[in-house]
């Protein structure tokens, strides 16, 4: 299982290697709607994936299995239990985590 880094700002970019391929990662918060969004690209930057909003339990990659992106699993994991909307500063403050499954992980 692999934890992406998160850092503590609203609009990111960051490349990070998921079973073996690197990819662009970008995440955004949404102020107006207050929500994170997550969009993939490959290292040339075409877009792979756009705009995915962050919840509780939302699988995110599993349903897009022709889009040449990572075929393990990425979800948001609440540290505490808390059930509550996932806020701007939850990944920042420990609350919330973004993992990354891999494949060969996957029973």
């Amino acid at each position: 299982m692999v934890t992406i880094p998160w850092f503590d700002l609203a609009s990111f970019e960051e490349e990070v290697t998921l079973d073996g391929t690197p990819f662009i990662l970008s995440l955004k918060w949404i102020s107006r709607s207050g929500f994170w969004t997550i969009s993939f690209a490959d290292r040339e930057q075409n877009d792979l994936l756009t705009g995915r909003k962050l919840v509780h339990g939302g699988e995110l990659l599993r349903q897009f299995t022709t889009r040449d992106l990572p075929p393990g699993m990425m979800f948001p994991t609440d540290e505490t239990g808390n059930p509550d909307p996932i806020l701007q500063d939850d990944f920042i403050n420990g609350r919330m985590k973004l993992v990354y499954v891999e494949e060969d992980e996957i029973s």
